[in-house]
């Protein structure tokens, strides 16, 4: 018996040298196995998704445009064309894929919703990137839609085993509150008694931005359920080639 078997692969955008929040990304991470793939979304100043990870687009020019100073049709004109984010949603009902949408903001969440509702793809959609008031925001509003708890720490006040238990409980205790479907956090902060601790608990535990092999080898060894890379190919290769993770090797912290 495993904790979970393996761990699912979501493609970070970008993956695979592309650029990040293009079709050629999210068509890479599909192409190379990945689970899930991912975008970034910023809000226009009209309410609009924009697949975007920095606040501001360039245009040729090499002129800097605030995404929430700008309507969507004018960043398209000026620094366009840009990737709608229905594109992305069909292409990836098409090819029967997962997207894990990473929000830097919630001011687009309506619209957002609207799409997910027209293209019908509410069970291939999972959110990132929110935050304990984003994250009850959405799963309040639209508990239709899939949540992870994203969890930001200050990795000094968690130096010791007893200051790192209590962020354990008070990191899944939020979960349950804000009614998500799991933790997203930092691989550097992902430890064996959370991985127990929120198995225990029916909490999924996922984990970014994981590149090297070591590091690979590691999340796999404490059985999250899911690892964000920006190189899923080799992470698949690891991933298939090792024995499941056994009960006994997490399960031994309350």
């Amino acid at each position: 018996m495993s904790a979970y078997s393996q761990s699912l692969v979501t493609a970070h955008s970008g993956c695979e040298q592309t650029i990040p929040n293009t079709i050629d990304s999210v068509l890479a991470g599909i192409a190379s196995g990945a689970d899930v793939v991912e975008i970034d979304i910023q809000t226009s100043a009209d309410g609009k998704p924009v697949l975007s990870h920095d606040p501001f687009m360039t245009t040729e020019s090499q002129q800097h445009l605030v995404i929430s100073e700008y309507t969507y049709g004018e960043l398209d004109t000026l620094a366009g064309p840009l990737v709608s984010f229905t594109e992305v949603l069909h292409l990836i009902k098409e090819r029967n894929s997962i997207l894990n949408v990473d929000l830097k903001d919630v001011h687009s969440i309506v619209a957002i919703h609207d799409a997910i509702r027209s293209c019908d793809v509410y069970d291939s959609v999972v959110f990132s990137g929110c935050q304990q008031n984003w994250a009850q925001l959405i799963a309040t509003t639209y508990p239709e839609l899939q949540v992870l708890l994203n969890v930001y720490y200050d990795a000094e006040q968690l130096s010791d085993t007893d200051q790192y238990g209590r962020f354990v409980r008070e990191i899944c205790a939020d979960a349950r509150k804000t009614g998500t479907c799991g933790i997203n956090i930092d691989y550097t902060m992902c430890r064996p008694e959370l991985v127990s601790y929120a198995r225990k608990r029916f909490i999924p535990v996922s984990v970014w931005t994981v590149d090297s092999d070591a590091d690979m080898e590691k999340m796999l060894s404490l059985g999250v359920f899911a690892i964000t890379t920006y190189y899923p190919r080799r992470l698949i290769q690891l991933r298939d080639q090792r024995p499941a993770v056994g009960v006994n090797k997490v399960s031994n912290w309350r």
